[in-house]
């Protein structure tokens, strides 16, 4: 290699590098003359590195040359200083240069790794709060009530929630979907479950229009929605249902959210909600959902459910979507509730197959079996 001054400029082989030295004047090239004059002397054909070369840039160079010139040594100037290097020299200075990288990136992959499990235990810990406070509910035959839930989480965490409870002789049950998933939709079906359940236990708001207002203005003022600091499109959509097992009756409200109900003909009946989620932006002057009463007959079963097994795509990138939900239902209509669960999970895996999962799945299957014999008191966990 050639260089004058700070410049590499060029490659000379061994050969032609003695035979230089051979000649009259040929420790001139050692003397603070310019190296181009040594150049002019030789007939080589010179491979030329750019001034920025580096190290690594001027091995592979060298690795580039014919099989005789390969273990050529070369000339590295320095101000009036021009020293032989040989190529072996390089190829350890390469090989250090390479070990050294591969140490401070092993150095950093072992850093990610670390930083990824705490992460991963954090996460796996929320998932753990997260079970505690979305209790799967039991002995709801106390109430003339069977229940089946499928909730798949699409990250160790859920945006979606569910909530079932009893206050006060009537029965609430609600499948919610939050903006986002993992951690972010995690926070805010935190913030929902809590107000939800004060809304209905503190508060005493019995009717399942009004718990949806009260919710939706609840949730914008935890979020500060309205405010230029505020998270202003973070909301939820949700499907509530209000069951008074004295009464074997059942009432309905939706934000954006649909019920399924399987009529006393055996049909699948969409009953669909308002047109409005629950928190972020709003333009009228109060938001107001509709309750929908419906009597229950023995046997009938009804299903309240997030988006996400609607939205789910297939391999081919096709939804499921609602139409296909409904034909479902009605297929599976005369099962027993605990089949209905597998079969729904069935059809599930055979439309995904490898497909990741896309959001969220919250799916609540419930029978009345009618009016309890005795009302029984509810002790809340």
């Amino acid at each position: 290699m050639v260089a004058e001054g700070p410049v590499l400029i060029g490659l000379i082989s061994r050969a032609t590098f003695f035979q230089l030295l051979s000649r009259k004047n040929g420790l001139a090239v050692y003397h603070p003359r310019p190296i181009s004059l040594m150049l002019q002397h030789s007939k080589a054909k010179m491979l030329q590195l750019s001034p920025t070369s580096t190290v690594l840039e001027a091995a592979d160079l060298c690795l580039q040359r014919e099989p005789e010139f390969l273990y050529e040594p070369f000339v590295v100037s320095s101000g009036n200083d021009h020293r032989l290097i040989d190529f072996h020299a390089l190829l350890i200075a390469q090989s250090q240069l390479l070990h050294k990288t591969t140490q401070r990136s092993q150095h950093q992959e072992a850093l990610l790794k670390k930083k990824n499990r705490e992460i991963l235990d954090s996460i796996f810990y929320a998932q753990r709060i997260q079970k505690s406070m979305l209790r799967h509910p039991d002995q709801m035959d106390r109430w003339g009530l069977d229940l089946f839930l499928i909730f798949k989480p699409r990250d160790i965490v859920s945006g979606d929630f569910f909530y079932v409870t009893e206050h006060r002789g009537v029965v609430y049950i609600a499948a919610v979907d939050c903006t986002g998933h993992g951690v972010p939709g995690a926070f805010m079906a935190l913030i929902g479950h809590n107000l939800l359940d004060d809304i209905i236990t503190s508060k005493n708001i019995r009717e399942p229009d009004a718990i949806l207002s009260c919710l939706h203005e609840s949730i914008r003022r935890s979020l500060n929605q309205g405010s230029d600091a505020g998270s202003g499109r973070d909301g939820m959509d949700a499907c509530l249902c209000a069951i008074d097992p004295s009464l074997g009756i059942l009432k309905f409200s939706g934000a954006k959210r649909p019920l399924y109900l399987c009529s006393e003909s055996q049909e699948i009946t969409v009953i669909n909600g308002d047109h409005h989620s629950l928190g972020g932006m709003q333009r009228e002057r109060a938001r107001i959902f509709t309750t929908q009463t419906l009597d229950l007959v023995p046997g009938q079963t009804f299903f309240l459910t997030t988006d996400g097994l609607a939205d789910q795509h297939s391999p081919n990138n096709e939804k499921l979507g609602s139409g296909r939900l409904k034909a479902l239902l009605q297929e599976i209509r005369f099962l027993p509730l605990a089949e209905k669960k597998q079969r729904i999970e069935c059809a599930l895996m055979d439309h995904q197959g490898a497909q990741m999962q896309r959001d969220d799945i919250t799916i609540i299957g419930v029978e009345w079996l009618g009016k309890p014999a005795v009302h029984p008191v509810f002790i809340r966990n």
